[in-house]
């Protein structure tokens, strides 16, 4: 059976219109005995509540409610806060605005808890990816992993799903024909997300593209509204919506489900062990494919690897359970010439590295021959490479320059991907350290 996921980003706190098609799409997945995952902007959970729409929230109430960050596009964003040589400011400041604007979302909805994180667009850093999961949202849903085939990732400690088909586009623009044409291929898949911008239902244009597209274009509350489309487009949404529904109730081959609903299949809760002689394996494996490994079913990235050897350099008891890493917030570096690193100074250096939640980018080997502070230094793939040897019981290792960032060619690929230039972006983002830290961030993908 191919999972099914209503997806809906109800983000628009500008338009009362907008707040109708909430309702409207809210009552009619309930009428078809459908759970819809509705994706809650802070400030709109805040609006609903001024303009006394507690139709909507009873309405949503039958529905799974996530989270859709506190103010979507208002600048600066969060991909833009984020473009700082500084790791710490940008993670601190998400938790801080995103602790209060999902805060408004449980309490305005009644809920506990939030199963799923979805970024605006792709307003999306590697701080607020981890930071989104430490907050208690561990599904990201519309993340940057396309054609995925409805496939699951995990990556900055979340599983993330890709959002297959826009109905926006698929339904308002080609109609329920072409939806058709696709069902087939969507039979062929292990899910099928389809995402919907409730917004669009009414109107011609997004709400921040009018209000906010590169830079905030009116100030907070003088909001333009764009065109409205015509009342027979709106009807024929609906109605092309609805065959859709009933297709594939009809087929018997989709099954619907929420964000809670996979991340429970998924397992993801559960606790993953690494044993030595299982890491050995996998470490001595990333001679052949540099990227996340499996055991017995369990997959495990290189952010996992790493931090399991230095468990066990260190000598650990038992067997390695699994944590959070984070990936190199800077450019890794290698070395540059053969060297051979003796068992000691390895173990040595992952005695500093104990306690370390952040993969370094470099690592510094004991003090130099000439007598200077500093002896040689490797990167984070070295480190790993080299503690394939020493944990298999070598006196020294022996490594030669070598891949410091995962291959994903074959997977994603990172090295066309850009944020600036994209999206609404303010005119001066720049996307110096944003990019590039969730290129770097890959040592933390693991298959799901």
């Amino acid at each position: 059976m191919v999972q099914v996921v209503f997806l809906f980003d109800t983000e628009d706190y500008t338009s009362p219109v907008s707040d109708d098609a909430i309702l409207r799409l809210a009552e009619l997945l309930r009428s078809e005995g459908i759970r819809g995952s509705f994706n809650i902007v802070g400030e709109l959970a805040r609006m609903l509540k001024e303009r006394g729409r507690e139709d909507i929230v009873a309405a949503l109430r039958h529905h799974e409610v996530n989270y859709h960050t506190y103010r979507h596009s208002w600048h600066p964003t969060i991909a833009e806060y984020s473009d700082d040589a500084v790791w710490e400011r940008p993670y601190e400041r998400y938790l801080d605005e995103e602790s209060e604007g999902s805060a408004i979302v449980r309490h305005v909805f009644g809920v506990g808890e939030l199963p799923a994180y979805v970024p605006p667009g792709n307003n999306i850093s590697a701080q607020s990816l981890h930071a989104a999961a430490k907050l208690g949202m561990p599904v990201v849903a519309g993340s940057l992993f396309k054609e995925t085939g409805g496939k699951a990732v995990w990556y900055c400690n979340a599983l993330n799903l890709e959002c297959n088909e826009y109905l926006d586009d698929l339904l308002l623009r080609d109609g329920i024909e072409e939806a058709n044409r696709r069902m087939p291929k969507w039979r062929t898949w292990d899910r099928l997300i389809l995402c919907c911008h409730p917004n669009m239902i009414p109107y011609e244009k997004f709400w921040d593209a009018v209000n906010m597209k590169g830079g905030n274009r009116v100030p907070w509350g003088e909001w333009k509204l764009a065109e409205r489309r015509p009342d027979e487009a709106v009807e024929r949404f609906y109605g092309d919506l609805l065959t859709l529904i009933r297709a594939l109730k009809a087929s018997g081959e989709f099954e619907f489900v929420t964000c809670r609903e996979i991340w429970e299949a998924h397992d993801g809760a559960s606790d993953r062990h690494l044993g030595r002689d299982a890491l050995i394996g996998l470490l001595n494996g990333l001679d052949g494919s540099f990227f996340y490994g499996e055991d017995g079913g369990v997959s495990y990235s290189l952010a996992d690897l790493f931090q399991a050897a230095v468990f066990y350099l260190n000598g650990g008891v038992g067997t390695y359970r699994a944590a959070h890493p984070i990936g190199p917030i800077h450019e890794p570096v290698g070395t540059n010439g053969r060297l051979k690193i003796d068992a000691a100074v390895l173990r040595q250096a992952a005695a500093a590295l104990a306690d370390a939640e952040i993969i370094p980018h470099r690592i510094p080997l004991g003090e130099s021959s000439g007598g200077g502070s500093e002896g040689p230094v490797i990167g984070p793939g070295d480190f790993l490479r080299a503690a394939a040897q020493v944990l298999s019981g070598a006196a020294s290792a022996a490594i030669e320059p070598g891949p410091q960032l995962p291959d994903t060619s074959d997977f994603y690929r990172f090295d066309d991907f850009r944020l600036a230039g994209t999206w609404i972006y303010a005119d001066d983002f720049k996307d110096e350290w944003v990019t590039r830290r969730l290129r770097w961030q890959s040592w933390t993908i693991r298959g799901a």
